[in-house]
């Protein structure tokens, strides 16, 4: 039920709650409600979570569970915006991906000084907020040695061998790392490395490219 309800709300309506979470439909609100968290189907020695919505609370989430290991997957930000011009997950003209929390946009934009762009297109708001997000990450980072750190597109030129490298690291078999990052698989990883890292080429424009050069300039 929570999926079907899910789905029915439209990947525009999904997007508009991440984008102002203070305005979520009834029927989002309902299907959260509803949803029940995924669980193996037997036992199992490890879970692999992924998520993208982790960035600002990968800490939290850190210290929250025992005996963890934090893989952070980090790309070019080039190659992440075209996905998102791709997707269509541009805010509209009168929406800006930041304002959903105007206090916690204050306190990154004071932390690491600089601020967002008082004119542009979407894009350009959409480009500084995922900088913002991507400075604030490697921050973190430094902090936590002892974290995992691979890049997105060194899995799209070696898919195979990074993960079996990857597995070794994180104490996981290999056959179950390459079982989560194979394409069709439905695993948590399947995504990473299914656009190639040069796609942006041919997704941007050189306009769209020149803006979003002008505003990572800034970081």
């Amino acid at each position: 039920a929570a999926q079907r309800l899910f789905e029915s709300a439209g990947a525009a309506e999904v997007s508009r709650c991440f984008l102002r979470p203070g305005i979520i439909a009834n029927r989002l609100k309902a299907a959260e409600l509803l949803a029940v968290p995924e669980r193996p189907l037997g036992r199992t020695d490890a879970i692999i979570v992924k998520s993208v919505y982790s960035v600002l609370a990968a800490e939290w989430i850190a210290a929250r569970f025992d005996e963890v290991q934090v893989v952070l997957v980090l790309r070019d930000m080039l190659s992440l915006l075209s996905s998102w011009v791709a997707l269509d997950w541009l805010p509209g003209a009168d929406e800006r991906p930041h304002d959903s929390d105007s206090s916690l946009q204050e306190a990154l934009r004071l932390r690491h000084g600089v601020p967002p762009p008082t004119a542009g297109s979407p894009l350009a708001r959409v480009t500084w907020f995922l900088a913002l997000l991507a400075l604030t990450l490697e921050a973190t980072v430094r902090c936590h040695p002892g974290w995992h750190v691979v890049r997105y597109e060194d899995f799209c030129e070696q898919r195979g061998e990074r993960f079996r490298e990857l597995a070794a690291r994180v104490g996981l078999a290999s056959s179950a790392a390459l079982a989560a990052g194979r394409r069709g698989s439905g695993g948590p990883f399947e995504s990473i490395a299914s656009s190639p890292p040069e796609a942006w080429r041919s997704r941007l424009t050189g306009d769209q490219i020149a803006e979003i050069s002008a505003v990572i300039s800034a970081f």
